[in-house]
C-alpha cells in the first residue's frame, strides 16, 4: 500500500461532492465525556493550539465498484461516523495559550465531548465539475485548511463522479477520505476503505452490512493514562528514552542522510518523497520463507536490510531511528479507528554482523527492546525526561494483507495519503507488506543530496533483501556497498 501526497495520486476529472458529518443538536448540547484524551492526542491539541504543528491529516483514496447514488453514500459515511464512537468526539482545551494554566483540570487531562450517534447528520455540497489538477489542488486546500484537532467535524469525504469513460464513466465512482490524525492512524485509513465500501455496497444492493465488533478509543485513552501513570523518571522505560536521547545530544538521532550542502535553485522547498513496490508478493513470500526457517519474521528481516544498508549508505555501524509500533493489543482494537500508535527507540549495532543470519539475531535484540518501551506513552515520558525534541529518523513497518478488504486494493486503485509536511531534516520509511508485495514510501528534506541518499539505501536494501531470496542468509556480507555520503 503506497502512503503519499496528494498530488501524487492522480485524481480524474469529474463532479465533486463534498460531506461532512454536522450536529443535529447545537453545540451547547453536546455531552461531557469524562473518559480522557490519550497522551498523544493531548500534546497534538496542544502543539496545534500554540500553531507549532503543520498538516495533520491522514487519508484513504480508492474507486467504489458501483455507479453512484448520492443517498445511498450520504447514508455509508453516516453508518461508519456512528458505528465508530471517536469521529462523534471531540476534546477542547479549556484556555490556550498565554494564559497560566493551559487547557487544565488540575490533574492536566483535557475534556472531551461526544455525541451519540442519533444527534448527527450528513451533509452533501456539489462544487461542481473539475478537472483532475484542479480537485487534487482544491482537495489539498480544503483538507489542510479545515482538519484539525481543535475543530469538529475531525473528518470529511469526497466523491468524484461523472467519470470519463477510459476513468469508468457511471459505473464507478472516486471516495475521498480524510481525517485529522487525533482520530485515526494510518491503520485507520485501511480499515476505513473496506468498511466505508462495504456499507456503501450494502446500502446499493439493499443487504445488510457486516458491521465489526471494533472497539471503541476513547476506551483506549482510559489504559493509555493508567500506562502513563505508572511512570516514574527512574521507570526502565523512562531511562531507556534517557539514554538513547542523550547519545545523540538531547535529540533524536538525525538519519546520518540528509547532507549540511546548501539548497540549490534545482531543489525543492521543504520536503519531498516517493513510494513505490519494492518486491513482488512472490519475491516477498520467499525471502520470508528463509528467513522463517531461520527463527525470524519478515520485520525483523526488513529492519536487519535496512540497517545494513545504512552501515553501507553512511559507513555508520549503528542504525538509530524512532520506530512506530502500533498498540492494538486488545482484539476489540484491531478494526477499531483510532490513533494507536506508540513510540520505541530502536538501536540496531551491526558491526559485530558477518552474515545476514547473524545481523538478523542483533536486531532481533533491538527490536524486542523498541517494542518493550512503545507500550508506554511516549509524550508522558517526555515530560519525565524534559526532551521536547521531534523525531527525525522514522521508520515504520506494517504486515497490512489481512486487513478486511486488502485482496481488492490493487483492483480498487486504494491508496493512503498524507497532508504536507515541511521540514529539512526529517526522513520517514513507511515499509508495508501488502497481498501485492513490499512497498516503500519515503519522506525526505527536498534537496538532491538527500534524495540521492535516500534513493541509495532504498536500493541498497532492496538489493540485500534480493540477495537474501536468492543465497539465503548465511551469504556474506563483504560485496554489500553503496556509494559514500560526502564529508
Amino acid at each position: 500500500m503506497k502512503f503519499t501526497e496528494l498530488s501524487d495520486y492522480r485524481l480524474p476529472a469529474g463532479t465533486v461532492t463534498e460531506w461532512a458529518p454536522y450536529t443535529v443538536a447545537p453545540e451547547s448540547e453536546w455531552v461531557v465525556d469524562l473518559r480522557p484524551a490519550t497522551f498523544d492526542h493531548e500534546m497534538h491539541l496542544r502543539r496545534s493550539a500554540e500553531y507549532q504543528a503543520g498538516n495533520s491529516w491522514l487519508g484513504a483514496v480508492f474507486e467504489i465498484d458501483r455507479p453512484f447514488d448520492g443517498a445511498a453514500f450520504e447514508t455509508a459515511l453516516y453508518l461508519w461516523t456512528a458505528h465508530h464512537e471517536v469521529l462523534r468526539s471531540t476534546v477542547s482545551l479549556e484556555y490556550f495559550p498565554g494564559d497560566r494554566a493551559v487547557g487544565c483540570r488540575p490533574d492536566g487531562i483535557t475534556r472531551r465531548y461526544t455525541h451519540p450517534a442519533g444527534a448527527i447528520g450528513i451533509h452533501g455540497r456539489v462544487t461542481g465539475a473539475m478537472t483532475g489538477d484542479a480537485i487534487t489542488a482544491h482537495l489539498t486546500s480544503t483538507f489542510d485548511a479545515e482538519l484539525s484537532p481543535l475543530t469538529w467535524p475531525h473528518h470529511r469525504a469526497v466523491t468524484i463522479t461523472d467519470l470519463d469513460p477510459d476513468s469508468g464513466g457511471q459505473e464507478r465512482f472516486v471516495a475521498v477520505l480524510a481525517a485529522d490524525h487525533c482520530v485515526v492512524d494510518a491503520y485507520s485509513l485501511l480499515v476505513a476503505i473496506g468498511e466505508l465500501r462495504a456499507f456503501y455496497l450494502a446500502e446499493v444492493d439493499g443487504t445488510q452490512p457486516r458491521s465489526s465488533c471494533a472497539g471503541s478509543h476513547l476506551d483506549y485513552g482510559i489504559h493509555d493514562r493508567k500506562a502513563g501513570a505508572e511512570l516514574t523518571p527512574v521507570h526502565p522505560a523512562v531511562t531507556h528514552w534517557r539514554t538513547f536521547l542523550a547519545a545523540s545530544g538531547w535529540r533524536f538521532p538525525d538519519s546520518g542522510l540528509t547532507s549540511a550542502q546548501p539548497v540549490t535553485s534545482h531543489d525543492a522547498p521543504g520536503s519531498c518523497g516517493g513510494s513505490e513496490f519494492v518486491l513482488s508478493a512472490r519475491e516477498a513470500d520467499e525471502v520470508n520463507r528463509i528467513c522463517r526457517e531461520a527463527g525470524h519474521s519478515m520485520q525483523t528481516t526488513v529492519f536487519t536490510a535496512l540497517a545494513l544498508a545504512h552501515r553501507a549508505v553512511t559507513g555508520e555501524p549503528r542504525m538509530r531511528a524512532a520506530m512506530p509500533m502500533h498498540t492494538r493489543f486488545e482484539p476489540r482494537y484491531v478494526d477499531a479507528i483510532g490513533w494507536f500508535v506508540g513510540l520505541g527507540p530502536l538501536d540496531v549495532d551491526v558491526r559485530a554482523a558477518e552474515s545476514f543470519r547473524r545481523a538478523m539475531d542483533l536486531t532481533t535484540g533491538a527490536i524486542g527492546a523498541a517494542k518493550a518501551v512503545s507500550r508506554y506513552p511516549y509524550p508522558r515520558i517526555a515530560q519525565l525526561t524534559g526532551c521536547e525534541a521531534i523525531p527525525e529518523f522514522v521508520i515504520s513497518y506494517l504486515d497490512v494483507r489481512y486487513v478486511p478488504g486488502a485482496a481488492d486494493w490493487a483492483r480498487l486503485k486504494a491508496q493512503t495519503l498524507r497532508g504536507r509536511t515541511e521540514s529539512d531534516r526529517e526522513v520517514y520509511l513507511w515499509v508495508a507488506r501488502t497481498p501485492d508485495g513490499i512497498t516503500v514510501s519515503t519522506r525526505h528534506p527536498g534537496t538532491a543530496a538527500a534524495a540521492a541518499a535516500v534513493r541509495d539505501f532504498v536500493d541498497t536494501a532492496v538489493e540485500i533483501l534480493s540477495r537474501v531470496g536468492t543465497e539465503g542468509v548465511d551469504a556474506p556480507l563483504e560485496g554489500v556497498v553503496a556509494a559514500q555520503l560526502p564529508a
